[in-house]
This record gives structure tokens, sequence and C-alpha cells, in this order.
């Protein structure tokens, strides 16, 4: 399966189109807007891959997209303000406690917790169609619990995680860097990393493939 997430990136009829108005998307995040917009393409990315798609989506309906992706990032802020809300107020005024060494092991195991159910909340919202879907906490635990989900999850994050942390260095070397080199390394990255969490889910929920008729 990993090779197969390797090449999914680059698969599919009309890829130049497609790769070149997601760089355009990815690199617009700068402006705050478009987040929505990229949220709802990764829900597609992981709809898609979860149902057996064997290329990425395109990027049409936009609009269709900002919405999907409103409620993505909905989901996202609802489950993560518990575990970090500590964090958070620890860091205001008049608070404002630093963090010892434990602090940041505490934070630190706080982000992979986050990066390790996300993907399933999403994946499960993508597949449901609904927010209803990203709210089944059994569902969810189910496949959190799965060896499917765990083992399609760490080629994921080491595909994925190198690749932010090495965008982020780049912000040190100039924009042009995070461009040229950081935008296609995120995308590349990240719709990798969809396919493989989006199969695991798939394969912990014994998700059936869809007729090709129905795919979009």
């Amino acid at each position: 399966m990993f090779h197969t997430a390797l090449a999914y990136p680059v698969r599919g009829e009309r890829r130049g189109r497609r790769i070149a108005g997601s760089l355009v998307l990815v690199v617009s995040l700068a402006l705050l807007i478009t987040v929505p917009v990229y949220a709802g393409y990764l829900v597609r990315l992981l709809r898609n891959a979860a149902y057996g798609d064997e290329a990425p989506p395109g990027l049409h309906d936009v609009g269709g997209l900002f919405v999907e992706g409103l409620s993505a990032v909905g989901l996202v802020v609802a489950y993560a303000a518990l575990p970090m809300a500590p964090f958070v107020v620890a860091s205001l005024p008049p608070v404002d406690v630093a963090f010892g060494r434990a602090g940041a092991v505490a934070f630190a195991a706080a982000v992979v917790a986050l990066g390790y159910v996300l993907p399933a909340v999403l994946t499960a919202y993508a597949v449901a169609g609904s927010v209803v879907g990203g709210l089944s906490v059994r569902r969810i635990g189910r496949v959190l619990g799965s060896r499917s989900y765990l083992t399609a999850w760490v080629p994921a994050a080491a595909v994925v995680g190198p690749a932010l942390v090495g965008t982020w260095a780049l912000g040190w070397v100039g924009v042009a860097a995070i461009v040229l080199v950081g935008a296609p390394l995120v995308l590349y990255a990240t719709v990798t990393g969809c396919y493989l969490v989006a199969r695991g889910f798939a394969g912990a929920v014994d998700l059936p493939r869809r007729p090709v008729a129905r795919r979009r």
C-alpha cells in the first residue's frame, strides 16, 4: 500500500492542471480565507481514497469544498479544544506559566495524540458525508484501535511530519523557498498521507469500494 500511496498524488487524467491548481491553493493558505477550501479538498481526498479511487479528485466545485471544509475545521477545533485548552490557558496572562520539561513532553504527547485521532475523525466525516459521522465516537474508536489504521497512520506520519517541519525550516531561508520547495512538498505529503489513512480507515470498518459511476 505504501508504494501505491507514493504514486497516488501524480495519478489520473489532467493531473498537470490538478497539481497546478492544488499548488496555488497551498500557497494561498497564507491568506487564511482559503483554509476551508483546502480542508474541503482534503475531505474529498479522504472520501475518494477510502472508497478506492485510484487517483486524487479534481478541484471542481470550490463552493462545495468551502462548505465541507468549514465543517472539517469545526470538527478539528472541537476535538482539539479539550486537550489544548490547559496549554492555552497556561500561556495567557495573568497565568503565563513557563513550560518546563514535563510541560513540553505533555504538549508533544497531546499533539501526537491529536495527529492520530483527527485523520480518523475527518475520514469518518468524509465517508458519512455529514458532521454526525465525525462525531461517531464508537466507530472512530473502533478505527483508532485497529491494526489497519495504525499500520497506515505510521507511514503517513513519517511522510507528513518531516514535510511540515521541513517547510517550517524553509521559512528561515525565505518566502521563495517556501513557495518553490515547501508548497510542493506539503501538497505531495498531505495527498499521500490522506490516501494512507483513508485506506487504513476503510480496512478497519470493512468499507466497500463504490461503483466507478458514483465517484467524483
